[in-house]
């Protein structure tokens, strides 16, 4: 009985758990639930279902990313600046006014 524990305690030892096996996910969260589905992947007990959603999630940041990229490299839009531009404006304008009236009524 001994000889069976030692033998499962050397081979527990020399095989290191599937933690060990997988990368570390990094601070970016593709890599990180990348990272995620491949340890769901490699768990007999994993619920497939979850790991359908885990999957679409990553391809959702994937596509969100890329699109975040392609809008870095071609600059901010003219047209979307002056209107962000424009409402700055008009929340000043607001403001005064609001700033006017409440001295006023005081």
């Amino acid at each position: 009985m001994k000889k069976q524990a030692s033998l499962t305690l050397e081979t527990e030892q020399r095989e290191p758990p599937v933690e060990r096996l997988l990368p570390k996910p990094q601070s970016d969260g593709l890599s990180t639930v990348l990272a995620l589905i491949q340890r769901v992947a490699v768990d007999p007990c994993a619920d497939v279902e979850k790991l359908e959603r885990m999957i679409a999630m990553y391809e959702r940041l994937k596509a969100k990313e890329a699109e975040l990229a392609i809008q870095r490299s071609e600059g901010p839009d003219p047209k979307e600046a002056r209107r962000h531009q424009d409402r700055q404006e008009q929340v000043r304008s607001i403001r005064s006014r609001n700033r006017k009236a409440s001295k006023g009524h005081l």
